[in-house]
């Protein structure tokens, strides 16, 4: 279990979250419902911001068969993509915390 995310972080993120735009994926709809924020139509830094915590104060969890770190905030669990370079963030998932035991996200 990775470190507690600071009040004062946890607070600035969720001002930043508020902040991107979110999509609703068509990817998994069915089985795993969830939305995402790209790069191109959000502040690639408050994406990358986000994509910092969710490395340092994120949980494995385990989807399909494939380790993931999410970062749960409020009644949501946020998860980076990245490109081939680790810097390379393009966007960011988030998932209702809900759709955990129907679903298995």
């Amino acid at each position: 279990m990775s470190e507690k995310i600071p009040r004062k972080l946890e607070d600035e993120l969720k001002n930043i979250i508020n902040e991107l735009e979110w999509n609703e994926a068509v990817t998994y709809m069915d089985t795993a419902p969830h939305e995402y924020a790209l790069s191109y139509k959000n502040d690639i830094n408050k994406l990358r911001k986000l994509e910092r915590a969710i490395k340092k104060y994120g949980n494995i969890e385990m989807f399909y068969n494939k380790p993931f770190t999410y970062l749960r905030i409020s009644e949501w669990k946020y998860f980076g993509c990245e490109g081939k370079d680790p810097e390379e963030t393009w966007l960011i998932n988030r998932a209702k915390i809900k759709y955990d035991d129907n679903y298995k996200i």
